[in-house]
């Protein structure tokens, strides 16, 4: 019965799959699911969630079929509490619907405790209203990222600034901010993480072909003014500068160059 209710809607057979191999799932039985499924997506739309914010949601956490819609309820009305509208509201589930796995109590404890790290309250919410999975996220793991940054060099001002403009990097590996960050500074570059944090986020593969093809093809040298071109989608820098990444990353490896590299800083 489930599955065809779900076929009828349009879910994609992977989500599917998703679904009834998740172990919740599994623990009850089809009729049982299939009474909550109609239920729960029914309550999903009339809050404001489309069908497909609602396929989203269900395939990056497929308990929420399986939950009492009463509790999820809680943790809508608990995170519009917080000042945020509905709209903001369903962009946070999206993006995070792990979170209705816990409590309004347990994530305004997790919220209190990323305060202790020597945020406001209304940073908190800024850094939770743009990535709500920093929710997830072990206190010990917040922390050893700000101490992290600190090896590169960086204040304990510039950090606060950084992680609450551009939150999503406390979920980085340090390694991956770390060898964009030496290989900026190389190119005298790495204002541009404290600039715009969100950089970060692009691979230092394709940061080092785009820089190199911009210095050898183009007898151009990047500045951090000029900085924003290296940083295009790759649709985007295909259609403007008319080559691939692909091509690019194949011409200009960034490992066997990075001794060469760092010896000519």
């Amino acid at each position: 019965m489930t599955r065809e209710f779900l076929e009828k809607l349009k879910f994609p057979e992977k989500v599917i799959k998703r679904i009834f191999n998740d172990e919740d799932v599994k623990a009850i039985t089809d009729e049982t699911l299939y009474k909550h499924t109609i239920e729960n997506i029914k309550r999903f739309s009339n809050y404001g969630f489309t069908i497909k914010d609602i396929v989203i949601i269900i395939n990056k956490n497929p308990r929420c079929l399986t939950i009492n819609f009463k509790s999820i309820l809680e943790v809508l009305n608990y995170l519009e509490s917080l000042g945020f509208s509905k709209h903001k509201v369903t962009k946070i589930i999206k993006l995070s619907p792990r979170i209705f796995d816990r409590n309004p109590n347990s994530i305004a404890k997790r919220l209190k405790d990323i305060e202790t790290l020597g945020y406001t309250r209304e940073e908190v919410l800024k850094m939770f209203g743009d990535f709500s999975a920093i929710e997830e996220l072990s206190l010990n793991k917040l922390s050893q990222m700000q101490k992290d940054l600190q090896t590169l060099g960086y204040t304990e001002e510039e950090i606060h600034y950084i992680t609450v403009k551009f939150s999503p990097l406390l979920t980085l590996s340090f390694e991956k901010i770390s060898n964009m960050y030496e290989y900026l500074k190389s190119i005298n570059l790495e204002e541009i993480i404290l600039r715009t944090p969100s950089r970060v986020m692009q691979s230092v593969e394709k940061t080092y072909a785009r820089y190199m093809y911009f210095k050898e093809e183009k007898d151009e040298i990047i500045t951090v003014e000029s900085s924003s071109k290296i940083f295009e989608s790759s649709k985007r820098f295909q259609n403007r500068f008319g080559t691939s990444d692909e091509y690019l990353l194949n011409k200009y490896p960034y490992i066997e160059n990075r001794e060469r590299m760092i010896n000519n800083v």
